[in-house]
């Protein structure tokens, strides 16, 4: 017996560590309640660091005087344009819960973290939700006070033993279905006359026979996106199409029932071609990889089938310019793209539709769509452009001028053209731009002074050149960063790029605050001229030019100091197409 000891240990260590490891990433045990073939799921299964929730505090309590400002407009709206005693009352209710903007104490209040452990998933084509409640107590009374505010109490039902709420949807035969079980709040929608084996199922109150717990999908995504457990998930489009066109089930039968209408049942071609679409771009997926308390890191995937991701990075081209932006640009944008390989794309999917049409008739609007794509590829600027022109890059440093478009405004920063042949984009230039005839540019990545006096620019302005990339900066700073304009980053390819710093906010709050001000001093003889949906429309933006006045302030204000730099880029990738956003907080 003492000799088995060590082996029987051995064993319940093994099982123990399987155990742990299968259920590290899902505390909660929220998948245990998400079927295997779900088509859709977002999921936080595990609580944010402490060091983040407390930026998110921050960040909600800078917030504050937006929520505020919000729901008062909201009640304002309600008083002017609603007739419904009971949206009032809800309204009011939420008001008298949020209505002093501090959303932290209000989710106290109501017993729900500011970044509750969730998910969100079809059962099927029925949306689910399930949130893990701070408090299950507090927001059951939270629920019974908004109940009473709307002055109409919702019918309860009994499902697998559990109390829930019946929200009726006007006419329709689908209700919302509101329950707490132990320390989760669950919604659902469900029709009328469902029956309880439906209901119990749709509640996790029958588990399915085999979860997302079980296959360990999203464990398997977030090792393959490198992301985090918070707030990640798929809408999988091979399972979307498979569940669509498969026969009812019975949860769908009693949707089916109270809308008085059947299941379409799909024909052979229309089934085989729905199905080759989904294999084509399979899934579209979302999680963080980064979140810390000051960066935030988001990656958006859309698979795609081998052969299509390989064909679209193909189209990737070098994008000169980032390397020379300055940490604190006020707003950076790009474009880059292979335009001299974009026709033999197209054209061979183009192609491909002509010899084997669309037969469905749901998907017969793609093959004219091909067609016509086959035609634009025949463009002769088309061509021009691929060989001059593969990628655009603008920096801007600082913009300070008119807000109202009058007038040339001071602009500093540098832009980058990409091309295979810069020394004809210049030739082309000089007739628009004489001065780069005598600068005595060259290829060889020395700074050339520009006078742009004439056009009103009199800050120092330079240009330079080299093989592959062609740059200007305007601006004493800018001018000093121009030679890291022409270097081009292999690695990084970006289709488009996005940064924009805080300090843009202001900028669009003084825009919007002029604009609004101009409303005031419309010349007579312009009015005169409008019609009466114009008259009637300027006065409808005259009425609520002081509550668009006090949001722009706000917005500029507040946004300014929350945000320091948010980035956005698109590119493909061996996976597909790929979003990636970054945002840094003050």
């Amino acid at each position: 017996m003492r000799k088995l000891v060590p082996a029987i240990v051995v064993v319940i260590l093994a099982i123990g560590a399987f155990w742990f490891f299968s259920h590290r990433g899902d505390r909660s045990g929220l998948l245990a309640y998400v079927p295997a073939d779900t088509p859709w799921v977002v999921a936080n299964t595990q609580p944010l660091p402490e060091q983040v929730l407390q930026a998110w505090r921050d960040m909600f309590h800078g917030l504050a005087p937006v929520y505020q400002s919000m729901l008062q407009d909201a009640r304002d709206a309600l008083d002017a344009d609603v007739d419904d005693p009971r949206l009032v009352g809800l309204v009011d209710a939420l008001h008298a819960e949020f209505g002093d903007g501090d959303v932290l104490a209000g989710y106290e209040r109501i017993g729900l973290d500011i970044a509750p452990q969730m998910v969100l998933f079809g059962h099927g084509l029925v949306p689910v939700l399930r949130v893990v409640l701070a408090d299950a107590e507090r927001f059951d009374a939270f629920l019974d006070r908004l109940e009473a505010a709307s002055g109409e109490l919702p019918p309860r039902i009994m499902v697998g033993g559990h109390q829930v709420r019946r929200v009726t949807l006007g006419e329709l035969p689908v209700d919302v279905l509101v329950g707490i079980l132990d320390d989760q709040l669950v919604a659902t929608l469900a029709p009328r006359e469902a029956g309880p084996e439906a209901l119990e199922s749709l509640f996790g109150i029958r588990a399915p026979e085999r979860s997302l717990a079980d296959t360990g999908d999203l464990r398997r995504l977030h090792r393959t996106y490198s992301y985090q457990p918070h707030y990640s998930g798929f809408l999988d489009l091979r399972q979307l199409a498979a569940q669509i066109m498969a026969p009812a089930t019975p949860i769908e039968e009693g949707f089916l029932a109270a809308l008085e209408v059947e299941k379409p049942e799909p024909s052979p071609a229309c089934r085989a071609e729905f199905e080759a679409l989904a294999e084509a771009w399979p899934r579209l997926t979302m999680g963080y990889t980064r979140l810390d308390a000051k960066v935030q890191e988001v990656r958006f995937v859309a698979e795609a089938r081998k052969d299509i991701a390989e064909a679209l990075v193909e189209l990737r081209a070098p994008m000169p310019g980032p390397a020379a932006r300055a940490e604190d640009s006020l707003l950076d944008i790009g474009l880059a793209l292979r335009l001299d390989k974009l026709p033999a794309l197209v054209n061979r999917y183009a192609d491909a539709v002509r010899a084997q049409p669309w037969q469905c008739e749901s998907l017969q609007g793609l093959n004219e769509a091909f067609a016509q794509s086959h035609q634009q590829m025949s463009n002769p600027g088309l061509f021009m452009a691929a060989g001059l022109l593969q990628s655009l890059y603008l920096s801007v440093d600082e913009y300070a001028g008119s807000t109202t478009g009058d007038g040339m405004p001071d602009v500093s920063g540098i832009l980058a053209i990409g091309s295979e042949n810069p020394a004809s984009l210049v030739a082309m230039g000089q007739a628009f731009l004489p001065q780069l005839a005598s600068s005595g540019l060259a290829t060889d990545r020395q700074p050339r002074a520009l006078s742009l006096g004439a056009y009103g620019v009199d800050m120092p302005a330079e240009v330079a050149m080299s093989e592959t990339a062609l740059a200007v900066a305007v601006g004493e700073a800018a001018v000093q960063r121009l030679p890291s304009a022409l270097v081009v980053g292999e690695a990084e390819q970006p289709m488009f790029h996005l940064a924009m710093d805080g300090r843009l906010y202001e900028h669009f709050a003084q825009v919007m605050q002029a604009q609004l001000a101009q409303l005031a001093d419309i010349d007579p003889e312009v009015l005169a001229g409008m019609d009466e949906d114009g008259r009637r429309e300027l006065e409808a933006l005259r009425a609520e030019s002081e509550r668009l006045e006090r949001e722009a302030v706000m917005m500029g204000e507040v946004y300014s100091r929350m945000f320091q730099r948010l980035q956005i880029e698109v590119t493909a990738s061996e996976h597909g197409l790929e979003m990636k956003q970054r945002m840094q907080l003050r």
